[in-house]
């Protein structure tokens, strides 16, 4: 039964790892895998493995991501081993052979086929769902558990998770919803990773490396605790005294001479020790950006002449189709100049093209430094030989806090690239503020469990309602990842209300009872006597988890019925049947799509098709910063904004009534930008006026004709195509065949 498993591993030139094999060997049995292990460590070998058995049976598979990049990056590699005639691509704004035997989209796209029905997924053998981890993210995670949910059984599932610790959890409910699943984990790291803190001293331009932890090393805890500890007291002190001799005897005791590192300092530090090609997180896009210019700024220059001169052919390429106007309002004159230096920003404020230009360099090794944003973590494939953590606290919009285990893991994952490192280095800089030990924490944690952010939606509603009766969608709902672990936590609490029970079965105690306070309702016993202080506790804390019993069993079911009710009166639904709009709702998703139907049947949409582009951009742009220009366009616009608005107030009124979630307040602050945009405004324009990011500015208007083309198919007469035809032009649309 190897003997595949053997040719696999001739064919990709390197051995194989145990978990690959083991992973492997399932999947040449027929069997579907969910494979839990770090980044980096090769679980895309086990996708090709299962991708290839399917071609080889005249069958298709299907190859999924969380995001675009990823997907686009997925095509270009598994293309090159395929073939172009065999791999095509689906993404929402790009379609490459959609009919092909080998097919990478994202998931909301195979989600949307699972709806279509069988013919859409005719012949389909394996589906991959790469990163399959992300059902825990807040916006989009349910996607995952529909799509598993969804997915006719003889389909076999190959699901890539980075390392979480309930992975049998996760596997015993693939196995409950979707038949048996084998889960196999690893958490050894290809390349073993070396955890170092690393510290500057103020009166001096040295930096002290202090050694943390190794990852084949993580039981030593205590020992790699205890000489942390004493190596940074003991810098501290020596640093103290020697700032200290040179004072007068009277002088009050100087503050800690320790200090985060310079970013020019640390590149200085790693080039020198030969730590590059390095990987430097940030947590702002400005702080990237800044680092850039510091160290270009400080007269560092990286590259070789060889990494220079293919940085600069390989700009000039991907670049080309940008006019001279939009190279001056992105600065990419300064941005290629920083490339032929050796150093790169990454960010989601960059449009995609300049980020693709730094992915490009970096992967081919001719790019030593990168200065990125946590979102370069998200999948994309760009191992270095070090990463470096500036800070352990990020933004999340409300407050400041530490990252968590599984950030930390995700980031550091990037560092040791197989094949070229014996070891990767995470460099974590020293920060008055974070104390050792929250660091030790991050360093050894292992607790990374997956969760489920699954909630019904009215889409999800309307698309189950187009297939399934009420029971069955119960039925369904009821054997979703989120209701799996709620009955897991319910079943918990049902040992201790159990253990509660039997304590009022046994011999009253001799205390007196209270005679003081009133009974509270429902707290006598059995007989009818009140019962005492230690009994009303007891008899109050029995209703309080039966209350959260019957939540956790029910919480889903409840959310589904007060929204299938709402459908109804808002004429969604009728007779259990979805009605015109019901079906106009089945294609629209997103977290304002009853808005957006409503606006359509309310006529909101009607007007010159700028105006129809700028009412989709109030649908779906959601401001963080308060640094956006608001610009909310011609009058005509301004009326159609406020029969929208309108639209809004009256749906989330019938939400209030029915108990159900309102949708979001909407925000028109780009709703003119865009109708500048969709009556042919440059982008340098609207990059000037508009206020935000040229990257974010292009991820809206991507957004905005995202959401044209699902009210194209909800409404094929209108205007939605149209002018979703107008905003994806210029740097909105994708600059090349694969993005």
């Amino acid at each position: 039964m190897t003997a595949d498993i053997d040719e696999y591993e001739r064919s990709c030139g390197y051995r194989l790892d145990p978990f690959q094999r083991i992973a492997m060997s399932h999947v040449e049995a027929g069997a579907s895998v969910l494979v839990s292990a770090p980044t980096g460590s090769g679980k895309t070998a086990i996708a090709e493995f299962a991708i290839d058995r399917a071609l080889r049976a005249g069958k298709r598979a299907f190859y999924t991501t969380p995001i675009k990049a990823l997907s686009n990056q997925k095509h270009r590699d598994l293309t090159a081993r395929y073939g172009t005639s065999k791999v095509g691509l689906l993404t929402g704004d790009h379609s490459i052979l959609p009919n092909a035997p080998v097919v990478v989209m994202t998931t909301e796209v195979l989600r949307n086929m699972c709806y279509e029905g069988k013919e859409a997924l005719s012949s389909l053998a394996v589906a991959v769902l790469d990163e399959v981890h992300y059902l825990q993210d807040s916006e989009r995670g349910a996607v995952w558990e529909e799509t598993i949910m969804q997915l006719d059984s003889q389909v076999r599932l190959v699901c890539l998770s980075a390392t979480v610790s309930n992975a049998d959890e996760f596997g015993r409910w693939i196995s409950s919803v979707h038949g048996r699943v084998e889960v196999v984990a690893d958490d050894k790291r290809p390349v073993p990773l070396d955890h170092s803190y690393l510290v500057g001293l103020k009166q001096r331009s040295e930096l002290h490396k202090i050694g943390l932890a190794h990852s084949d090393d993580l039981g030593a805890r205590k020992t790699w605790t205890r000489r942390a500890k004493r190596a940074l007291s003991r810098l501290d002190h020596s640093a103290t005294q020697a700032s200290a001799s040179g004072s007068s005897r009277n002088a009050r005791r100087p503050r800690s001479p320790l200090r985060t590192p310079r970013r020019h300092e640390v590149i200085r530090y790693l080039s020198k020790g030969g730590g590059l090609p390095a990987i430097y997180f940030l947590f702002s896009r400005a702080a990237c950006d800044d680092a850039v210019r510091q160290c270009v700024d400080q007269g560092l220059a990286l590259s070789t002449v060889e990494q220079s001169e293919a940085c600069l052919a390989m700009a000039s390429e991907i670049l080309a189709p940008l006019s001279e106007q939009d190279r001056d309002v992105l600065g990419i004159e300064e941005f290629v100049w920083s490339l032929g230096l050796g150093f790169g920003a990454h960010h989601a404020g960059m449009v995609p093209i300049a980020k693709t230009v730094v992915e490009e360099c970096f992967a081919a090794g001719n790019l030593p430094v990168v200065f990125a944003t946590e979102t370069l973590a998200m999948g994309i494939n760009m191992p270095a030989k070090t990463v470096v953590l500036e800070r352990l606290t990020k933004y999340d919009g409300t407050t400041h806090r530490l990252l968590r285990g599984s950030d930390y893991a995700q980031l550091t994952g990037r560092a040791g690239r197989r094949g070229l490192d014996r070891r990767g280095e995470s460099l974590i800089m020293y920060d008055r503020w974070t104390d050792l030990s929250e660091v030790l924490d991050l360093v050894y944690t292992r607790a990374f469990p997956l969760r489920s952010s699954f909630r019904p939606s009215y889409n999800m509603v309307a698309n189950l309602v187009a297939r399934h009766d009420v029971s069955e969608i119960e039925r369904i709902l009821r054997a979703s990842f989120a209701q799996f672990q709620a009955d897991e936590r319910a079943d918990r609490l049902a040992e201790q209300l159990t253990g509660l029970q039997d304590d009022g079965h046994r011999e009253p105690d001799d205390g007196t009872r209270d005679g003081g306070g009133r009974d509270e309702p429902g707290e006598r016993d059995g007989e009818g006597t009140r019962p005492n202080s230690r009994e009303r506790r007891r008899l109050r804390r029995i209703r309080w988890i039966q209350r959260d019993i019957d939540s956790l069993r029910g919480e889903l079911i409840d959310v589904f019925r007060r929204q299938y009710a709402l459908l109804e009166r808002l004429g969604y639904l009728e007779g259990g049947s979805l009605t015109g709009r019901g079906i106009q709702l089945r294609h629209v998703h997103g977290d304002t799509e009853l808005i957006a139907i409503e606006a359509l049947n309310g006529a909101v949409f009607d007007g010159p098709v700028e105006n129809v582009a700028a009412l989709a951009s109030a649908l779906v742009y959601q401001g963080r910063r308060d640094d956006v220009t608001v610009h909310y366009g011609s009058q005509t616009l301004q009326s159609s904004l406020q029969k929208l608005d309108n639209c809004w107030v009256a749906t989330t009124a019938s939400e209030n009534h029915g108990r159900v979630t309102p949708t979001r307040e909407l925000d028109a602050s780009l709703a003119g930008a865009v109708q500048a945009w969709a009556s042919g405004s440059s982008f340098a324009t609207l990059a000037e006026t508009s206020g935000i990011a040229a990257g974010d500015l292009v991820r809206h208007l991507r957004q905005v004709a995202d959401l044209l083309r699902q009210l194209d198919a909800a409404d094929p007469d209108g205007q939605f195509g149209k002018a979703e035809r107008l905003v994806m032009r210029g740097l909105v649309r994708p600059f090349d065949p694969a993005s």
